[in-house]
């Protein structure tokens, strides 16, 4: 028999730590929650099992909550902490209470264990199988690192870089008021007025004092009334994830981009993947599916992953898009199928199958007359912080929902939940009815249903999705998304999806300028993580502000560290082609870069790579997986054939590669 574990209600583990984390927002000490609905974990559980036992059997029940154990039905008291069950078959049921925290048990026995094979339900007759884990759901294991700043002014300390966590003072002497005021700049730490993030404290005749709630920072500003604080660090708090994707290459600026975004998503990993750690500290849907992609390409940490699609679907009933976001809504389809394929864990797509059945269904009920997504009242239509008309029927949106619609279709075959035809009907229809309704053969895809000036979006996620070949993909490269006079992006998080279409488009070395210049010029401004939105002409202070706040932009933002992925999947080239790199593919482009060397994360261990003008090494995983690359130079070894226009293509199958150019 396999030990004991401890087993809760699925998904309330998940929205007890999302409730945590979305209530730590405060802006100068007031708490900003979220504006949608926030859901809790079930109070009161019930677990049950039926046992058959070849004799009596003597258990010790933990728990987290009061419990009340009935065997069939009738109450069990406790004798020295142990309940006896006897022999025979049983109907066991116990029940648990917390007002505080996820209620749980864990039974331990010779033949009744806690395991997955336990059910559970809050009251209602919809029994589901339990979760476990082999401690108790209590919250997540954070790493704590004391740092210390350089003083650059009077009790004006710089920690040399954008961190986070619990500002400690020390050598206090006397009694009054400390206040600390915090800044991912020098001006803003500098603006008492004006600084997003301000405590006040007061100090009673305490030698030290460590702050109780975690905070954003560079630089802080001590100001302090009848208290003299000569000492003052940072408890920098972490979570302890594994560094496995590495790059570096033959150029210091992409190198420096490269540790920089990592620094940056390392942040914003938490609990959740989060947007920002100044500002909102919340679990937003589409900041969310960038964090997915790139973690693929670093940490590779399922469970981050998992506890955030878990978060950002609430409890059932759906009643409200994520975050109230359409195209947050969207992107939760998106990012679980792409857990699925980097993962090949169908278990939990099968374990959310039913929510996704009924997420989707809440979709198609909100369609308007011709079948089209819009927004409805209280719905808000994001895409990205542009000046563009979000009014009537967006071309982006449909596409996004066709995806999903194709994505549901596949699930549905993987899982035998819900209608295959259904689904693969709406989404052929979805197709044709965008490209007749929608498609420009001078501009590429329209923005929306009425006139007004082109838009970039739905060129970027047709591309990015392949709805797109041939002369329609060269329309949409040269005349929307390569075209100068149009609108032009200035978030992280917009030119994700637009590096990621152009390639997929062959554009890779283009790709690799506008990293260069676009974060590259970020860096030249003293940034030492990314941020939430950069835009070239502007100057001095003006950089900082954002929601007509003077220090309102976040400086480091988790959607501003997408170079991770498109390196990783670009560059280096690596994806899987089948579910959790059963087979996979490398497709090297170093450009005009002397070369590019580094490592990316899988299931089955890390695939190594290096590249230069000499020779390609390979240390490939035991899986089956396909190399192709260009080089002017004629191959001549058995592993490599041509497939034309300078580009050849080698098999893996597990042992080292070595190829001579």
């Amino acid at each position: 028999m396999q030990p004991a574990q401890w087993i809760w209600y699925p998904g309330d583990y998940e929205i007890w730590l999302g409730e945590k984390m979305n209530t730590r927002r405060y802006y100068r000490g007031v708490i900003i929650p979220p504006f949608w609905r926030m859901d809790s974990n079930y109070k009161g559980i019930k677990f049950n099992k039926v046992v058959e036992l070849s004799e009596d059997e003597d258990i010790i029940i933990e728990s987290v909550g009061e419990l009340a154990f009935r065997i069939d039905n009738r109450y069990q008291f406790p004798k020295n902490g142990h309940y006896t069950v006897p022999k025979g078959k049983h109907y066991l049921f116990i029940d648990v209470y917390d007002p505080s925290n996820v209620p749980a048990i864990k039974i331990t026995g010779n033949q009744i264990n806690t395991d997955s094979s336990w059910n559970t339900h809050c009251g209602d007759t919809n029994n589901l199988p339990v979760e476990c884990g082999e401690t108790a759901p209590n919250g997540i294991r954070f790493e704590l690192q004391e740092l210390f700043p350089e003083t650059v002014g009077d009790h004006f300390y710089d920690f040399g870089k954008e961190t986070f966590g619990y500002i400690k003072l020390s050598g206090l002497q006397g009694k009054g008021t400390v206040k600390l005021c915090y800044g991912e700049s020098p001006e803003e730490a500098q603006s008492e007025e004006a600084c997003e993030k301000l405590d006040v404290i007061e100090i009673d005749g305490l030698p030290e004092y460590t702050h109780t709630k975690s905070v954003a920072l560079r630089y802080v500003k001590v100001l302090s009334d009848g208290v003299d604080v000569t000492g003052i660090s940072l408890l920098y708090e972490y979570l302890p994830v594994e560094y496995r994707g590495t790059f570096h290459c033959s150029n210091e600026k992409l190198n420096q981009i490269w540790e920089t975004a990592r620094y940056t998503l390392h942040l914003n990993t938490r609990e959740f993947f989060i947007d920002g750690i100044k500002r909102d500290r919340w679990v937003w849907g589409g900041d969310a599916y960038q964090s997915y992609l790139m973690n693929y390409y670093t940490f590779f940490d399922q469970d981050v992953s998992k506890r955030t699609l878990i978060y950002n679907i609430g409890k059932a009933p759906f009643t409200k898009h994520i975050n109230t976001i359409l195209d947050y809504t969207f992107y939760w389809f998106i990012s679980l199928y792409d857990y699925y394929c980097y993962t090949g864990d169908i278990s939990f797509v099968n374990k959310y199958m039913d929510r996704a059945l009924e997420i989707i269904g809440y979709c198609l009920s909100r369609r308007d007359d011709n079948g089209y997504m819009n927004s409805r009242p209280g719905d808000w239509v994001f895409l990205d912080w542009a000046d563009m008309d979000k009014s009537g029927v967006l071309c982006a949106e449909q596409v996004l929902f066709c995806r999903c619609l194709e994505i549901m279709s596949i699930f549905t075959r993987l899982t035998g939940k819900g209608d295959v035809e259904f689904f693969d009907s709406l989404y052929q229809e979805q197709r044709k009815k965008i490209d007749r309704d929608f498609w420009d053969d001078k501009e590429g895809y329209k923005h929306c249903d009425h006139a007004h000036k082109p838009t970039k979006y739905a060129n970027i996620f047709s591309l990015m999705y392949d709805y797109l070949d041939g002369n329609k993909r060269k329309i949409a490269v040269e005349n929307s998304l390569k075209n100068k006079d149009i609108m032009q992006i200035t978030t992280p998080y917009a030119r994700f999806y637009e590096l990621d279409a152009l390639c997929k488009s062959g554009e890779k070395q283009y790709v690799l300028d506008e990293i260069l210049d676009y974060w590259g010029g970020m860096l030249d401004l003293g940034a030492t993580t990314f941020w939430e939105e950069y835009k070239k002409d502007l100057s001095g202070t003006e950089h900082y502000a954002m929601y007509d706040r003077p220090f309102g932009k976040s400086l480091c933002h988790a959607w501003g560290a997408s170079p991770l992925y498109l390196i990783g999947k670009y560059f280096l080239g690596v994806k899987p082609i089948l579910a959790g790199y059963e087979r996979y593919e490398i497709d090297l482009f170093k450009g005009d870069l002397a070369f590019i060397e580094g490592s990316v994360p899988t299931p089955y261990g890390d695939i190594e790579i290096f590249y230069d003008d000499t020779q390609i090494k390979i240390k490939p995983i035991q899986t089956k997986g396909i190399l192709r690359f260009e080089t002017k130079n004629p191959i001549h070894i058995a592993s490599c054939k041509s497939i034309g226009n300078n580009r050849y293509e080698a098999e893996l199958n597990g042992k080292e590669l070595v190829i001579p150019l």
